[in-house]
């Protein structure tokens, strides 16, 4: 995504490019501008690492003096589904996006729009509107000016069945490497993320977790691309963001340091965690198991308890706030693609779970964890809602309190839980 300054250096420039498209302001309500934008956005899709379109900038006055969105505009195209539903009717298959607010050098508010280069095939003209938009077109952005257009060139089409023909047989390799198959001898998608993670857990920044009995959550696309994000953008992608259910936001932003390819922080007081983001898109995020708890709501130690205990709203939270982060960082880095989130435990087996109120549903015994290791990995898909990220969570967090030996547990306990700590 462009930041302000990248925005204020397009200004000064005073011209598009093949990469970026200004549109004066519009409304969302106007099916005529959507048709207009939606154009501009499936022409950026159809090429190598997609492109960016400014709302609020017109062509004919490139250097923003007449710019700006006002309050309505900017409300209207902040709204994310909406904007999505009403771009994505235009276009076959649907577009990846990603948008955000900006600031103009003057002052003013304006709209940016990321364009993903599509996923697997070229994006096509899903309808047509009073000629701005004709159905069945490929659009593209024209080698000879900066602009939409379905006319194209030889050179145009070429690089869109380039791109295309690398889609596939990418498709082709991770199809036949998920099957068993050898292909290069080359490491898979999932062998790349992993080595990145444990990377990031051998630095020093997370020294104060790696060993400990801990809570983790590791969210990567499908697709490993070691560049996918850009430097600049990690921190605010992992800010704008953050849960806040608790008052206290997951993840923490707030002293954040940097590494090769990702943003990283580490919290040592009142709730410990690390989390890294990194280029690839991947987040991950690990907290240490509580040493012992005082008097909180629901983890008050029973007299009968020896050794180490956790508070059954520990791992609950965690996985459902790390599921709404998770369903977040989807629409902001692969809006048309899943995200995998794996949750796992580690170091704490013979750990005794402990509630504060013994009459909640099912909790009848002494319960402790049997196995030194948990995981689960589940899919964030597009279009997901509130209620199904809690059912997901409630389903994920039930697996790993059964593994306690707690027979009694249901996903509608565990979502009174939820509803307890997060109304």
């Amino acid at each position: 995504m462009l930041s302000n300054d990248e925005l204020a250096a397009l200004i000064d420039v005073g011209v598009e490019s093949r990469s970026i498209e200004f549109k004066g302001p519009g409304s969302t309500s106007s099916t005529e501008f959507v048709a207009v934008v939606a154009r501009a956005c499936i022409a950026l899709a159809n090429q190598r690492d997609g492109g960016h379109v400014v709302i609020g900038v017109a062509d004919n006055d490139p250097g923003g003096r007449n710019g700006g969105l006002d309050e309505t505009q900017m409300a209207e195209w902040s709204n994310y589904d909406v904007v999505l539903a009403k771009v994505n009717a235009f276009a076959d298959p649907p577009l990846g996006l990603a948008i955000g607010s900006r600031e103009l050098p003057g002052g003013q508010q304006v709209i940016v729009i990321e364009v993903a280069e599509f996923a697997e095939i070229p994006i096509l003209s899903a309808k047509e509107y009073s000629g701005k938009i004709v159905r069945g077109q490929l659009y593209t952005r024209s080698m000879a000016k900066p602009e939409s257009s379905a006319s194209n060139t030889q050179n145009e089409l070429r690089e869109v069945l380039a791109l295309a023909t690398e889609k596939q047989l990418q498709n082709f390799i991770r199809t036949a490497r998920n099957a068993g198959l050898s292909t290069s001898g080359d490491p898979s998608d999932a062998e790349q993320f992993a080595a990145e993670s444990a990377a990031f857990i051998a630095q020093p920044v997370a020294s104060g977790v790696a060993n400990e009995p801990q809570i983790s959550t590791v969210i990567r696309p499908e697709r490993y691309q070691m560049e996918l994000l850009h430097f600049e953008n990690l921190r605010p992608i992992v800010a704008d963001n953050a849960v806040r259910l608790r008052g206290w936001p997951f993840p923490f932003v707030r002293n954040v340091v940097f590494g090769d390819r990702w943003a990283a922080e580490a919290q040592v007081e009142t709730h410990p965690e690390v989390w890294g983001m990194h280029q690839s898109g991947q987040f991950i995020a690990v907290k240490p198991l509580p040493g012992g708890y005082g008097p909180d709501w629901d983890g008050f130690r029973d007299a009968s308890t020896d050794g180490p205990y956790l508070p059954i709203w520990f791992p609950v939270a965690f996985i459902f706030e790390s599921l709404l982060f998770a369903s977040r960082l989807q629409k902001a880095i692969a809006a048309s693609e899943s995200l995998h989130a794996r949750f796992a435990v580690d170091g704490a087996q013979g750990w005794e779970l402990v509630t504060a109120d013994p009459r909640r549903g099912g909790f009848h015994s002494s319960y402790r964890l049997g196995t030194e290791h948990w995981e689960r990995t589940v899919a964030v898909e597009p279009g997901l809602i509130d209620d199904d990220l809690q059912r997901i969570a409630a389903e994920t967090s039930r697996d790993l309190l059964l593994r306690f030996g707690w027979t009694g547990v249901t996903t509608d306990v565990i979502r009174g839980l939820q509803d307890e700590m997060f109304r």
